[in-house]
């Protein structure tokens, strides 16, 4: 039995004989301890949990809403052994999940709903679904689900997990191990990342000093070359500023070419984003959403790419292609940059191209309205302080170039 339990019933109890008028919970329950306390660890289920009202509560007890925000209140303090608590008293799993491959089919066993929202989303966002990732991602959680004591993933929060993170620190893993753990736990529990979850024992963010002038030399480079599929790709790449994963699982029914838009779905975050609507033609104009119909028109469904393999070889080839190019070859700072250009710049570009032509950081970022994003420009930002980390990623050169140009074109106001 909870001591806190235990005290608060023995008050609600004492005040209720001094009162003369019965508590709800004596009312609905008569003066049996163990029922006020399920009915406690209910209510605060429903409200904590479940995220009801006080006022759908109340109807069930046949009391004042206020009733049961005065028991909410008083018990908020304690909130994190009451849900551990509420896990215990109302049903404990005998396993979290278990994956069963029958062919191309792939089934989950699990009595946990965010288990099975992820599964859902998963298999709705890819094409060709790979059973070991599944796995992957539940077996780690399922480690984190141990060490917590079996807790319903709903329960966890954001201490359970750097608690976590901490044992596998001491334990000497990797930064590249840990980050495994890191995705898995976002994708079962999509809570956290709404929460604030965020993964300090992450390296840092590289720079990307490619702007706008530099995409115009790679697509000369390209186009010189007679590159026209790879050309497309890093076009709307750059357009809509995907993660690698969401570029290889679209599809051309993702595209409104009347409308000139496209959809991307975002499984990374909070625990799968649609982003509606983006612009196609918000960089390069109408111009490209034609040469992507005619590539449709000549080349039927198959996608641009056809996996992330497909899709890392298109970059290698632009890198090294450009190398060759004076434009990079003879600049170190843009060899240094094409250098290490690869699928994940894409989003970085994307970013970088935005801040060059004064789009503010509010719309990059867009809008979340449950598992709907809305951004003209592209796939968002969920979190706005990581966006402002990767949108304003420049290097200390590029930064005081930017200076600079500030400081004379106050001079040159002032001067007038």
């Amino acid at each position: 039995m909870s001591q806190i339990l235990k005290e608060y019933v023995d008050r609600i109890m004492g005040a209720n004989k001094e009162a003369g008028r019965k508590n709800f919970l004596l009312a609905f329950c008569g003066e049996d301890r163990d029922a006020i306390e399920t009915e406690i660890l209910k209510i605060l289920q429903r409200a904590w949990i479940k995220d009801e009202s006080d006022q759908q509560i109340a109807k069930t007890y046949n009391c004042s809403y206020v009733s049961v925000y005065r028991l909410r209140k008083e018990l908020e303090p304690y909130r994190e052994e009451l849900l551990k608590l509420i896990e215990k008293r109302l049903g404990e799993k005998k396993y979290f999940a278990r994956v069963i491959v029958n062919g191309k089919e792939i089934k989950v066993e699990t009595e946990y709903e965010l288990v099975k929202q992820f599964v859902n989303r998963y298999l709705r966002s890819t094409i060709t679904p790979k059973p070991r990732y599944i796995k992957t991602v539940i077996d780690h959680c399922e480690e984190v689900w141990l060490f917590l004591n079996k807790r319903d993933p709903k329960y966890w929060s954001i201490n359970d997990v750097d608690r976590f993170i901490a044992k596998l620190k001491a334990e000497g893993k990797s930064h590249a191990y840990i980050q495994t753990y890191v995705v898995a736990i976002r994708q079962i529990a999509p809570h956290l990342a709404q929460q604030g979850f965020t993964t300090d024992w992450t390296k840092s963010v590289r720079t990307c000093n490619l702007f706008l002038s530099d995409v115009k030399e790679i697509l000369r480079v390209l186009s010189e070359n007679g590159l026209h599929r790879e050309m497309l790709v890093f076009k709307l790449h750059i357009t809509i500023g995907s993660r690698e994963s969401s570029f290889v699982s679209l599809s051309w029914s993702n595209i409104d070419f009347e409308k000139k838009t496209i959809d991307v779905y975002e499984s990374k975050v909070k625990g799968g984003i649609n982003w509606r609507n983006i612009q196609l033609n918000w960089l390069f104009g109408d111009e490209f959403v034609n040469e992507l119909k005619e590539y449709y028109r000549k080349n039927g469904s198959q996608w641009l790419v056809k996996n992330k393999n497909d899709l890392q070889n298109i970059y290698k080839k632009i890198k090294e292609i450009c190398l060759n190019d004076p434009y990079f070859k003879d600049n170190p700072a843009k060899q240094k940059e094409i250098q290490n250009l690869k699928p994940h710049y894409a989003r970085k570009i994307h970013c970088n191209v935005a801040w060059e032509l004064g789009i503010p950081l509010e719309i990059l970022c867009g809008q979340v309205i449950g598992s709907e994003g809305y951004c003209i420009i592209g796939v968002g930002w969920s979190d706005f302080n990581t966006a402002r980390k990767h949108y304003l990623a420049l290097s200390s050169r590029i930064q005081n170039e930017i200076v600079t140009k500030a400081m004379e074109k106050a001079r040159e106001i002032l001067s007038k």
